[in-house]
Order: C-alpha cells, then sequence, then structure tokens
C-alpha cells in the first residue's frame, strides 16, 4: 500500500516509518533533543479526552501505561530511552483527524506550544481543527506534569498549551498521501531541515519518497522477519 501514490496509508505504516526514522537519524534526533513518535500517543489521549474532562482532580488523572512508557523513551528497537524534558524537548507524532487524514504535529514541551504541519489545510475547517486539538492542548501539560514532575522547573504551568496550523507547508490537493507527506514533514523537522524543505515538496517528490521509504519497510522486514503487507 505504501509504494503506490495516492494510496491510503494506516497507523501501522507510519509505526514502521517512526521505528526507521529512528534508526537512520536517531543520532541527529539525540543530538536535537526531539524523538519522532507514532500515531498512539495523540491515539491515548483522544481515547483518554472524555474521561480528562470529566476528572475532577485532573492531577491525580490515571494516564496509563503505555503513556507512561512513551513519555520515558520505553520503546521497541529505540535505545537509549530518552525522557520527555530531561533528554527531550520536542516530541514529534501523526494525528488522524476524522479517520479520513493524517497531520504531523510538533509539540513543545518546554515552549508549551503545539505546530499542526498538514498537507491539506482545505480538508479540515478551523473549528473543527480546534475540536480536535483542544483536548490535546488542555492534557499536555498535565502529562508533563505527572510524567516529568523530577526534571520540571518548580513553576511548570497546567495552562494549556498554544496550538497553530502552520500554513506555509507543501499542500497535497489529491487525496491518499496525507499520512506519508505528514511523516515526511516530520522527519525534516527532527533532522533539523529548514523550513524551505518543508514547503518545496512537490507531488513527484512524494511519489520518490514513497518508494523509498516502501524499499526501506522491505529491508527491514527481511532483517528482522517483519510484516511486508506494508509495502
Amino acid at each position: 500500500m505504501l509504494i503506490e501514490q495516492g494510496k491510503w496509508v494506516d497507523n501501522m505504516v507510519l509505526e514502521m516509518l517512526a521505528i526507521l526514522m529512528w534508526q537512520k537519524n536517531g543520532q541527529q534526533m539525540i543530538a536535537n533533543r526531539c524523538v519522532v513518535l507514532d500515531s498512539f500517543l495523540l491515539y491515548e489521549l483522544t481515547n483518554r479526552a472524555v474521561s480528562f474532562r470529566n476528572c475532577i482532580n485532573k492531577v491525580g488523572f490515571k494516564w496509563g501505561d503505555r503513556l507512561y512508557d512513551m513519555a520515558n523513551g520505553i520503546h521497541i528497537h529505540r535505545e537509549p530511552s530518552l525522557r520527555w524534558f530531561k533528554d527531550v524537548d520536542v516530541v514529534y507524532a501523526p494525528m488522524n483527524w476524522k479517520g479520513d487524514h493524517w497531520v504531523g504535529l510538533a509539540i513543545h514541551l518546554r515552549a508549551r506550544h503545539i505546530v499542526v504541519y498538514d498537507a491539506f489545510i482545505d480538508h479540515t475547517r478551523e473549528s473543527v481543527a480546534w475540536s480536535k486539538m483542544q483536548p490535546v492542548c488542555e492534557m499536555m501539560p498535565y502529562l508533563v506534569r505527572a510524567m516529568c514532575a523530577d526534571v520540571l522547573p518548580e513553576k511548570y504551568s497546567v495552562e494549556p498549551f498554544a496550538y497553530e496550523r502552520n500554513v506555509l507547508v507543501a499542500q497535497n490537493p489529491s487525496t491518499g498521501d496525507c499520512g506519508p507527506y505528514a511523516m515526511k514533514f516530520l522527519e525534516l523537522l527532527a533532522f533539523g531541515s529548514p523550513m524551505s524543505d518543508l514547503v518545496n515538496i512537490q507531488e513527484a517528490d512524494m511519489a520518490i519518497y514513497r518508494q523509498v521509504y516502501a524499499t526501506e519497510i522491505y529491508e527491514h522486514g527481511k532483517r528482522e522477519g517483519g510484516n511486508r503487507r506494508l509495502l
């Protein structure tokens, strides 16, 4: 599915791409104090949004083991473990909107700011985008407080994170490529590439990126005995 331009990709593909990005650029991410995760971070937060909103004691909210592992850098195929705030200032992760569209998020832990990188901005009205992002902005400071208490500044506020949509990145009017675009944005950001690299991606470039990603997943699958269905 990945090698075909315009073909929708699911969270399993994005998970593999996140692992491959770490294998290729892990040392650069360590130097840049960032990490690229898969879609499970935002999936876990979204699933807890209602219970969090209804929770009276939000400081004592139960986040669960998976979010604990993510915040403490406990990941398969990612060594050494990088802890948020101690080792990581920016968390990059894809997020699914409305079940049919992927965007990339840059979550700036110290700056308390989330930037959305969307290759098809016209697909989602701002009111809908905000409805997706508002719970994340409200939950993130409490999640950071719960997971990073021993390394946080004394007065780390629980006020919601700020949010913006970057309107400069390359746009993909064709459907189906939003997942690879989102992951490419995050890869370039994690590697410290200039914003012009995110702006100047062409649809013909994405066809090449998809082929390269598919080849890398295939090679990884041969080494690790993985699932080639992702191709």
